[in-house]
């Protein structure tokens, strides 16, 4: 890794560091991130700083898994879900289905793409 490389990744973990979050970080901060420190660290910010985030991010299919999941928004197994956001797509029920599912590559989910 060239010298240019890591020290824009060493300023944009300084600017996580100030405060933690990834709400107030700067395009170019976020550009150079690594996604281990998104996922861990602030997997609930995600969604809000989706637009921010560089396209191999969002590409990313462990970074998507954190998006809601407006496909199932609109199913609730009780009145009481109605108002809440959407789940987030790991947390989605059909992902939760998959958990009893022995072979998972036989699996149908409908949020893993």
């Amino acid at each position: 890794m060239d010298h240019e490389r890591l020290k824009k990744i060493r300023d944009s973990l300084k600017a996580f560091s100030r405060e933690r979050s990834l709400l107030n970080m700067m395009r170019d901060e976020l550009a150079h991130i690594p996604k281990e420190v998104v996922i861990y660290c602030t997997p609930n910010e995600i969604a809000h700083v989706w637009n921010k985030l560089p396209e191999h991010l969002k590409e990313d299919a462990d970074i998507q898994r954190f998006q809601f999941c407006w496909e199932h928004h609109g199913i609730s197994r009780s009145d009481d879900e109605a108002d809440e956001p959407p789940p987030r797509k790991i947390f989605c029920y059909c992902n939760m289905q998959d958990i009893y599912v022995k072979n998972t590559s036989e699996s149908n989910n409908c949020c893993n793409q």
